[in-house]
């Protein structure tokens, strides 16, 4: 059987539904130069009896607070219940703590926004800007002895089970089909706490609207499987009809 055809878009469009989702940046002195990791060690030392915060989660259920830090700023993004969470954190927090560096919290700032979520009448093209760590020790066997053409089923329908994981931790309900195609993912070799894993790089194609500032897969909360949207050029994009 050949790929699904793509087939033109209608005339009665389908619209996402919305997702809202807050970051809250931390300004410090001196310019934070920590990672996701160290971040998230450091914000649950200090607020050690809020769960979620902690994100003990690498299973199927997806990470409600993500934390991340660039140009020497801490970040930390809150979906579905880790949405309030923020707004505690930045009450709670005069320094960040890492190993035996101290940084004094001189500035906070709260951003929300109500983002597309969900699935869409046309294919949107998504790039990874960090390593989707897709497998986990069963499916990791299975790809490793699999040709190229199962390797792509396989990841398409692991994508599909994030996607619906992801709608499910910010209470969005889809009842409509995902429909995903990858094309253009390349494997490399990743390191978490010593442990060689194999993550992906590159871009795919689904039916389904991503607030740029989540992530899929495993270990999403560390910084892991950040998706972009890749901007759409033309507004004659054909649908995906999976």
């Amino acid at each position: 059987m050949g790929r699904p055809a793509i087939a033109p878009r209608r005339e009665a469009p389908l619209r996402s539904d919305t997702v809202l989702v807050r970051r809250l940046l931390l300004y410090t002195d001196p310019p934070f130069e920590g990672s996701g990791v160290s971040l998230r060690r450091a914000v649950t030392a200090a607020l050690p009896d809020v769960p979620l915060l902690h994100n003990h989660v690498d299973g199927p259920r997806v990470p409600l607070v993500r934390y991340s830090a660039r140009q020497g700023i801490a970040e930390l993004t809150g979906i579905g219940e880790g949405v309030p969470l923020l707004d505690q954190v930045r009450g709670a927090l005069t320094f960040l703590v890492v190993g035996s560096r101290s940084y004094r919290i001189q500035g906070a700032e709260l951003f929300d926004e109500r983002l597309p979520f969900g699935v869409v009448d046309h294919a949107v093209t998504h790039r990874f800007i960090t390593p989707w760590l897709a497998l986990n020790e069963r499916n990791h066997v299975r790809y490793q002895s699999s040709g190229p053409q199962e390797r792509q089923r396989l990841l398409e329908a692991i994508l599909v089970g994030n996607l619906l994981s992801l709608s499910k931790a910010v209470g969005h309900h889809e009842e409509r089909r995902i429909a995903v195609r990858v094309e253009q993912l390349v494997p490399i070799v990743c390191h978490h706490k010593g442990v060689k894993m194999l993550g992906f790089r590159g871009s795919f194609a689904a039916n389904f609207a991503i607030p740029s500032a989540l992530g899929v897969g495993k270990l999403t909360s560390k910084g892991f499987g950040k998706v972009e949207t890749v901007p759409r050029f033309t507004d004659t994009e054909e649908l995906c009809n999976f």
